[in-house]
């Protein structure tokens, strides 16, 4: 019975942290990739506001939480067809992890697979850029 109070309390502390590293990541994102975040539109497109939710496994084999992609949103009408490259960042900035995916619609699923996947403790921000 204490493992699985434990379990829970390890997993309801992991869930906060995440959101509260995406909040501070999407924040990051704005201040150090503002020009990217519109790279390639053309006016105001509709690529200028949009928000990042991060997708967490968990990997049994690493005994540890991942971040296995992100899920970008509020995208306008003008992104459509375009792509979108997340880059999951360190707390120094450094790059651990890049994907990107094709827009649709307003939204764009961006999946990082097997060994690509992060150690979610080791994420402290993202950086969105939408290109083409």
């Amino acid at each position: 019975m204490a493992m699985d109070r434990r379990v829970f309390l390890a997993r309801r502390l992991v869930a906060v942290s995440l959101i509260g590293l995406s909040t501070f990541g999407v924040r990051e994102a704005f201040a150090r990739t503002g020009d990217a975040l519109t790279q390639g539109a053309s006016g105001t497109g509709g690529c200028q506001a949009l928000s990042v939710a991060y997708k967490v496994d968990y990997v049994p084999e690493r005994r540890t939480y991942v971040v296995a992609g992100a899920e970008v949103t509020g995208l306008g009408p003008g992104c459509a067809g375009r792509t979108v490259q997340v880059t999951f960042t360190a707390d120094d900035g450094s790059p651990l992890a890049t994907a990107d995916a094709r827009i649709a619609a307003s939204s764009a699923a961006v999946v990082l697979t097997g060994d690509e996947a992060v150690e979610a403790a080791k994420v402290a921000g993202v950086s969105v850029a939408v290109l083409g």
